[in-house]
C-alpha cells in the first residue's frame, strides 16, 4: 500500500523548504509538518499545536511503551504508588527537573497544571483533590478507585505556573514564546520551519543533537530524503522501498505496531447483528493479502493481527492465550458459518432465507487512496464467497457524519493501543461511546460494560484478567472483525546519527510527532562513527 505524501495527522500542521541551518554532524532535519505553511503555536493543550511542542519543549509526567506491553517510562515522575483502596495516588517527582529559564520544576507546578485545566474543563482525568505535601511529592485523591487512570495521569503535560497563571484560555492561546522543561527551546521560527536548539544543562542528560530543524514535508520530500537533506520523517512517501530504502544502506524504516485495523459492521443493521454472519465474513478475509498491499514497498509494515485486535507480540500478558493467533482465511468454514445463519451459495451468490443476496457497502473516504485500495481488496475477498460487496467512496465530511449517525453497512476502523488494552477496548466497545470515539459498530452489551466498569477500579493484575475476558469477547463474539496491525512508519538515516529504535529494540515509536517518544528518540541518538 502506498503511503501518500501529506499523511501527517493533527500533530503535523504545516510543502517545504528545509534548511540545513547547522552542520549535519550536530543537527537533524525532520519532515514534520504537512500543508503549505505553519502557525507559531506552542500551546500543548491547543488542538493545533506544532509537532515538537509536546516532548521537546514541554514534558508529561511519565509514559508507557505500547511496543513493550505498556512498560512504565519514567520522566518528570520517577515512580507512583496507589493506596490499597486505589483512591489515593502518590507521585514522586524527579528532583533534577528544571524549566528552561533555570528555575526548578516542582510538585506545585503539577498541582497548578491539573487545577488550571480542571478550571477550564480540560482535565485529562477526574479527581477530587490534588496537593503537594512537599516539593517532590504530588498526592491525588479520587472519589473512586483509580487504578485505571494511570495512563491519563502520566499524560499530564506540566505547565509553569509563573507563565500560565495569567492565561485565560488554554485552548486558544498560541503561547508563542514557551518556557518548558524539555530538552529543547525554540530558537527560530518561519512559516515553513521551526528550529529547536538543545538546552545547555538540560536536567535529564546531555542533549546529543544540538539542532533540530522541523520542516514541512512538501513536494520535494522524496528528493530530500534520498539525498539526506532530510534525515527523519513520518510524513508518508510513496514506494518506500524503491524511493528510499534502496537508495542508500544508511536508509531505514521502523514500523511501530501501535494500532490495529478492524472491519466494523453496523450491528444495528441486519444481518450483521448475527454472529454467524460476522464469523463467516471474518473467515472469508485473507489478512495476509491485505497486509501485502503495503509490505511490498515497506517490508513487514503491516501484519495480520490477533482476533482480539491487539498485537500478540507486545501484549500477550493481557490477552487470552487461546486467541493470540490471527484468523486464517477458510472459505469452507466461512460458508458453514453463513449456512448457520440461513445463507447458502446459489449460482455463485450467497443467498439468505429471504432469497436475496447478502450485500455489503463499505464506506470510505474518496480522497484517501491507500484506504480505498485496502477497501477494494477487502471487498474482492468478500465477493469470492458470493457477497455483493462494494466500496462506497464519499467526501470526508459525509463519511464522518454518516459514520457517526450509523448510516453505513461497514467501515474500516483504526484504533491505537494506548497504555494497555483496557483503554482500547473501552474506546471500541463501551456503550457510552456508540456513534462516537470509535464505537462505530454500535456494540451495546451489558457484560462488556460491566467488565469495563470493573476495570476502572481494578489494580493491574486484575486488569489483566479483565482484559483477557474482553479479548475473548472480541475473538468469540466479534463485535468488530480484527484484520491487521496499523503501523506508524518512520524513515530515518544513520549517516550521521545512530541509536534509532528498531524491531530489536523498540524503545519508542520513533515518530517525530509523538511527545515523550520523540524526546526519548532524540536523547538516545549517538553520532555515527
Amino acid at each position: 500500500m502506498a503511503l501518500a505524501l501529506g499523511l501527517c495527522t493533527s500533530a503535523c500542521s504545516g510543502s517545504t523548504n528545509s534548511t540545513s541551518g547547522s552542520n549535519a554532524a550536530n543537527a537533524l532535519t525532520v519532515g514534520a509538518y504537512g500543508g503549505p505553511t505553519i502557525q507559531r503555536n506552542f500551546n500543548p493543550y491547543s488542538p493545533n499545536f506544532l509537532s515538537g511542542t509536546a516532548g521537546l519543549v514541554y514534558e508529561n509526567l511519565f509514559g508507557a511503551n505500547p511496543l513493550k506491553g505498556g512498560a512504565f517510562v519514567p520522566w518528570l515522575v520517577t515512580k507512583y504508588a496507589f493506596s490499597p483502596d486505589g483512591k489515593t495516588m502518590t507521585l514522586t517527582m524527579d528532583p533534577r527537573a528544571k524549566w528552561s529559564d533555570g528555575t526548578p520544576l516542582t510538585s506545585s507546578d503539577v498541582v497548578f497544571t491539573a487545577d488550571y485545566l480542571k478550571k477550564h474543563d480540560l482535565a485529562p482525568f477526574e479527581y477530587s483533590s490534588i496537593t503537594a505535601p512537599d516539593k517532590g511529592t504530588v498526592t491525588i485523591a479520587f472519589t473512586q478507585p483509580a487504578f485505571g487512570l494511570v495512563k491519563d495521569v502520566g499524560g499530564l503535560i506540566v505547565l509553569p505556573q509563573k507563565q500560565w497563571a495569567s492565561k485565560t484560555d488554554p485552548l486558544t492561546d498560541l503561547n508563542q514564546n514557551p518556557v518548558g522543561s524539555g530538552p529543547y527551546t525554540v530558537k527560530q521560527f518561519t512559516s515553513q520551519q521551526v528550529t529547536f536548539g538543545a538546552r545547555e544543562g538540560y536536567w535529564k542528560q546531555t542533549v546529543p543533537v544540538k539542532t533540530l530543524n522541523f520542516t514541512i514535508c512538501g513536494d520535494t520530500a522524496v528528493q530530500k530524503l534520498q539525498t539526506d537533506q532530510m534525515q527523519w520523517t513520518s510524513c508518508g512517501i510513496t514506494s518506500i522501498k524503491s524511493n528510499y530504502l534502496t537508495k542508500n544502506p544508511t536508509h531505514h524504516v521502523f514500523n511501530a505496531q501501535y494500532a490495529s485495523r478492524f472491519l466494523a459492521l453496523n450491528l444495528t443493521r441486519k444481518p450483521f447483528d448475527n454472529i454467524d454472519v460476522r464469523r463467516g465474513i471474518s473467515l472469508a478475509l485473507n489478512r495476509g493479502q491485505l497486509a501485502d498491499l503495503i509490505n511490498g514497498e515497506n517490508p513487514g509494515a503491516m501484519q495480520p493481527v490477533s482476533p482480539t485486535g491487539y498485537d500478540a507480540k507486545a501484549w500477550s500478558a493481557w490477552l487470552p492465550p487461546e486467541h493470540l493467533t490471527p484468523v486464517k482465511q477458510d472459505v469452507n468454514a466461512a460458508l458453514q458459518s453463513f449456512a448457520k445463519a440461513g445463507y447458502r451459495q446459489s449460482g455463485g451468490k450467497l443467498v439468505g432465507p429471504n432469497g436475496k443476496q447478502l450485500s455489503i457497502e463499505l464506506l470510505e473516504v474518496a480522497d484517501y487512496a491507500d484506504s480505498i485500495q485496502y477497501a477494494r481488496v477487502l471487498v474482492e475477498q468478500l465477493k469470492k464467497v458470493g457477497i455483493d460487496a462494494k466500496v462506497k467512496a464519499v467526501a470526508e465530511n459525509l463519511y464522518t457524519s454518516d459514520q457517526a449517525a450509523g448510516k453505513f453497512d461497514a467501515v474500516v476502523s483504526k484504533v491505537g493501543y494506548g497504555g494497555n488494552p483496557i483503554s482500547g477496548f473501552r474506546t471500541l466497545l463501551a456503550s457510552e461511546n456508540v456513534g462516537k470515539n470509535r464505537n462505530w459498530e454500535r456494540w451495546n452489551d451489558k457484560a462488556t460494560d460491566n467488565l469495563l466498569t470493573q476495570a476502572k477500579s481494578a489494580p493491574e493484575a486484575e486488569q489483566k484478567s479483565i482484559s483477557k475476558k474482553l479479548g475473548t469477547i472480541m475473538a468469540e463474539r466479534l463485535p468488530l472483525i480484527a484484520t491487521n496491525t496499523n503501523p506508524a512508519s518512520t524513515l530515518y538515516s544513520t549517516k550521521h546519527w545512530t541509536g534509532w529504535p528498531d524491531a530489536s529494540n523498540p524503545y519508542s515509536s520513533a515518530t517525530p510527532f509523538d511527545g515523550l517518544d520523540t524526546a526519548l528518540t532524540v536523547l538516545s541518538l549517538k553520532p555515527a562513527q
